[in-house]
């Protein structure tokens, strides 16, 4: 996939870059031509004597600039006045920041995916994963459910793309203690912030560690146990923001929809099998495989569990921290 995935960008960087070289010329002979960055994601001035890189390599004497969050690069002579470069984002933008309605699959212990480069594109780099479920007491189960989740958090994290960890909540458990075993196994994105002082100025720093990662509570009745009271609940939501800086999607369906208190802090995750998406959510499961919309089928995946984003895709990725 790493192969393939850098011979599609380095495809979109050229054909970008080659479009965007052609307005070189016309700077020349104007003041201005700024050119939009693809997805939306802003727009730039190309630089004078601008050439596309070749392979990904620049030629002799040239430096790289790079535009667009990295996803624009231009090769210009050695000590071209040119602005800085744009940073590199660690997740790469797969779609319009004003984007909605992206599909993408949650994966369980029980769905595989069967070709993870097809999955990528398909998903539009966004994946829902396990991560755990306390209390089980099966060894059996239990390692089948790590395997399951070690391997897909593998493959998604390879391809940067951003992964959505739910924990499935039961009762009878201490709240804090579930998010704490979770948070071991699936480091979620974290904000820390901090006073710097910047040329004797002082500065609030926010630093977002692991960006591209969602933490979300699943709650909703066990079938197999006591189910999680709202009271663990609100522990483990405590809990995460503790150590996060961030409240965790809370996954319900609309009978268990919270509108008050501390979980209703939660970004919604809403399970609902009906035509239109419930109101105030911001992720929608609208298939199990079964019932609701279709298409019931995603990509190298098949039947399960699907979702749209009603949250644009930009919002989606600052609650990742990016």
């Amino acid at each position: 996939m790493e192969k393939a995935s850098k011979s599609a960008v380095a495809t979109r960087f050229c054909v970008f870059a080659a479009i965007a070289i052609l307005s070189v010329g016309a700077l020349s002979r104007a003041a201005s031509a700024m050119v939009a960055c693809p997805y939306g994601y802003g727009s730039f001035m190309p630089p004078a004597h601008a050439v596309a890189p070749v392979k990904g390599v620049c030629p002799s004497k040239t430096i790289k600039v790079s535009y667009c969050s990295g996803q624009v690069v231009f090769c210009t002579p050695s000590g071209t006045p040119t602005p800085p470069p744009t940073p590199t984002t660690p997740i790469p933008l797969r779609a319009a920041l004003s984007a909605t309605g992206l599909t993408f699959p949650d994966l369980n212990m029980f769905r595989s995916v069967s070709n993870w480069d097809t999955f990528e594109i398909a998903s539009h780099g966004i994946v829902g994963v396990k991560v755990w479920q306390s209390g089980v007491g099966n060894q059996k189960i239990d390692a089948e459910m790590l395997a399951n989740f070690t391997q897909n958090f593998k493959q998604a994290l390879s391809r940067k793309m951003i992964i959505i960890g739910y924990v499935f909540g039961v009762g009878g458990i201490s709240g804090a203690t579930q998010a704490d075993t979770a948070l071991a196994m699936f480091p979620p994105n974290e904000v820390t912030t901090a006073t710097k002082i910047v040329n004797g100025v002082k500065k609030t720093v926010i630093t977002d560690t692991n960006p591209g990662r969602i933490f979300a509570l699943d709650l909703e009745g066990n079938p197999d146990g006591p189910s999680m009271t709202d009271a663990e609940a609100e522990a483990f939501v405590t809990r995460v923001y503790q150590k996060t800086g961030r409240y965790p999607f809370l996954y319900t369906n609309l009978r268990n929809m919270r509108t008050t208190g501390l979980l209703a802090k939660c970004p919604r995750w809403v399970a609902s099998y009906i035509s239109t998406p419930p109101p105030a959510t911001d992720i929608w499961q609208y298939t199990d495989g079964v019932y609701g919309p279709q298409p019931h089928s995603f990509s190298t995946v098949g039947k399960c569990d699907i979702n749209k984003t009603i949250i644009t895709y930009g919002a989606l990725r600052k609650l990742a921290g990016l």
